[in-house]
């Protein structure tokens, strides 16, 4: 593991060539970190890592479990081994626990079959992109950044920018970046109809979550990108301005610009050289956002945070500086 100087008062731990970084006794990965001096010892180098995220993998479990016990089952379960601790109370209980432990073998198992039968997985990770989209979002401070991701996002909830209605920005009100239409989006894939802005301020993370993961990082199928760095760059991108996000790299790589990650792109991004592709797609997102001014200049206030947000994100990782 390498140490380097940022010029915050921060250090970047850098993993060894093939090698990841893992906050120890948690699912977070990443090839390089910041993090104050004090909490580096927080992070261990690994040879690898697992090939489906601890929210795969907490997903793939909760689903197990429903199969034989709803959440009201489990309530009644608990408040009954604790309030009327009978034989059969702790007996029923016990089996339940039984059932917890064979899913989570089962869900190892079913994951780990999945990503060895995938075909062209990359090696993205989108759990690399949550520091950086909260400290881009809601402003968190940098020592924050390398917390477990659920503690992160409740010290961005926290952030007094972290629901925003910011005038002529056309987005609209937004909870550390998901704008009040993408959640309305969202919770209508779910079969909840209605979605208001106290349901956008209460927005918890699985949700929060769930849209980087379902709706951003997977339009770009990021998953079967083979650099982290071009990998972040797109998924960002496409986070940060939409449809464009996937149509501006497709020119970029000479396919149809049809604003659909398919094969043909796929292909594209992955046969490329990743350091000079990646210069590219900075070259052209930072053109897309110069045009959205000249095109509006009521835009133009925005435009050093966008060219600032585009320029942080830097071929092997962040720079917060």
């Amino acid at each position: 593991m390498e140490t380097r100087e940022l010029t915050n008062g921060m250090i970047e731990l850098v993993a060894g060539p093939g090698k990841w970084l893992r906050l120890k006794d948690s699912g977070t990965y990443a090839p390089r970190v910041p993090v104050r001096p004090g909490e580096a010892a927080r992070w261990e180098e690994v040879e690898s890592r697992p090939s489906y995220s601890e929210t795969e993998y907490k997903a793939k479990v909760e689903e197990l479990i429903r199969e034989r016990y709803t959440v009201s089952d489990e309530f009644a379960l608990i408040n009954n081994v604790m309030t009327a601790p009978t034989e059969a109370t702790r007996e029923e209980y016990a089996r339940y626990q039984q059932y917890r432990e064979e899913c989570k073998r089962r869900a190892k198992e079913t994951l780990a079959a999945q990503a060895s039968d995938r075909k062209e997985v990359g090696d993205g990770n989108f759990e690399n992109l949550i520091p950086f989209i909260l400290h881009f979002e809601v402003g968190l401070p940098t020592e924050h950044l390398s917390l477990p991701p659920e503690k992160m996002f409740a010290k961005a909830k926290e952030m007094k920018n972290a629901y925003a209605v910011v005038a002529g920005d056309a987005g609209g009100p937004t909870m550390c970046g998901v704008t009040l239409s993408t959640y309305a989006a969202y919770r209508r894939h779910k079969g909840i109809i209605s979605t208001t802005t106290s349901h956008l301020k209460g927005m918890p993370y699985a949700d929060w979550l769930d849209i980087l993961k379902g709706m951003f990082w997977d339009k770009w199928q990021a998953d079967r990108i083979n650099d982290q760095s071009v990998a972040n760059m797109l998924v960002d991108f496409v986070w940060h301005s939409g449809t464009n996000g996937i149509k501006v790299p497709q020119r970029t790589l000479g396919v149809t610009a049809d604003g659909v990650v398919g094969p043909a792109t796929l292909s594209a991004v992955n046969k490329a050289d990743s350091r000079a592709l990646f210069a590219k797609l900075k070259t052209a997102r930072l053109d897309f956002l110069e045009g959205i001014v000249r095109r509006n200049p009521s835009q133009a206030k925005f435009l050093k945070g966008w060219r600032n947000r585009v320029n942080a994100i830097v071929y092997g990782g962040f720079n917060y500086g």
